[in-house]
């Protein structure tokens, strides 16, 4: 976190929009899991992973020149990450197959397929 920011949300905001040009509401963040490791001998890292970020402003581009890439959650862990992000991944996959469910779920219930009220609105 840096001067100015409130919060961890708002700290993922504004990296957010430092590294992929994109903005985003703090309040749109979803807190998921966090990841805790030993990265030397005198400094542990202990970091949140938020998640569900569905909607933002902004076409996402690397504002340094890095890729970005869509990937399947199943492919995640094909991918090269720090140790302390490698036990995130099911996290993760988790939590993008109840979105899945969710916005299946509104979908049906929109078109009159199912349950429900028809007030969730799936993601797009």
């Amino acid at each position: 976190m840096e001067a100015g920011d409130f919060s961890p949300e708002a700290a993922l905001a504004r990296e957010l929009r430092e590294e992929l040009s994109i903005e985003i509401a703090p309040s749109a963040l979803t807190p998921l899991t966090f990841a805790s490791a030993d990265v030397s001998k005198k400094v542990h890292l202990l970091m949140p992973l938020f998640v569900s970020v569905d909607r933002w402003r902004g076409e996402l581009r690397g504002a340094e020149g890095q890729e970005i890439r869509w990937v399947s959650a199943s492919d995640l862990a094909d991918y090269p990450m720090p140790p302390a992000d490698n036990h995130l991944v099911p996290a993760v996959r988790q939590a993008l197959l109840r979105s899945r469910k969710r916005a299946a779920a509104a979908a049906a219930a929109a078109a009159g397929g199912g349950g429900g009220d028809g007030a969730s609105k799936p993601p797009p």
